[in-house]
């Protein structure tokens, strides 16, 4: 009974504090990049959009009982991997390969796509193991994974940095778990202002 007793006293810290080891994909701040041609394109629109704007408040501004709303149906859409981001996610959770070895922390990666969705460059802002960056680099290049829609900054089409992190460890919590899309301010729209 002793021998029994002792061996789940053994065995209880064991069970308690064994955590298993996890890859959590989180997305970060990205970047929409335009180029001469859509930032123009941008440019055009934005000027029809203000002339809208003046002519719904020039209508508002006689009050002879007629009003008028301008709407604009503009959005910022980002780029979609396979027509849905979350097919990337679980391909990468799926096949990065864990070892023993591997180190734990947070890998940050960029993917830069270009305005009709192809891959341009792929590099890491930080690693916490080559082996990690290595081989989510071949899987992303590969042509695989060469199935991106591309960004939609209120109905241009333009580049876009994709920023995500692979977290590998066993304890989350001194990590920010929180997808950050970029906003329609994360741009170079405004180098071009100038030219």
């Amino acid at each position: 009974m002793n021998q029994i007793f002792s061996f789940y006293l053994l065995l209880f810290p064991t069970l308690l504090f064994a955590q298993k080891v996890e890859t959590k994909f989180v997305i970060g701040r990205g970047k929409f990049i335009f180029d001469k041609e859509s930032y123009l394109i941008q440019k055009k629109k934005a000027f029809e959009a203000i002339k809208s704007q003046r002519k719904s408040d020039s209508i508002n501004s006689l009050n002879n009982g007629t009003s008028s709303t301008f709407i604009s149906c503009g959005i910022a859409d980002y780029p979609k991997f396979d027509s849905i981001t979350g097919k990337f996610k679980h391909k990468l959770i799926e096949n990065v390969k864990i070892s023993p070895k591997t180190k734990f922390g947070e890998n940050i990666f960029c993917l830069v796509l270009d305005k009709k969705g192809k891959i341009l460059k792929f590099y890491s802002e930080k690693t916490a193991d080559k082996k990690v960056f290595r081989q989510v680099k071949n899987m992303v290049l590969s042509k695989e994974y060469d199935k991106w829609q591309p960004a939609d900054f209120y109905g241009v089409k333009v580049g876009y940095i994709f920023k995500f992190k692979l977290i590998i460890a066993k304890n989350f919590e001194n990590y920010s778990l929180k997808n950050e899309w970029a906003r329609s301010n994360d741009s170079n729209y405004n180098e071009f202002k100038n030219t």
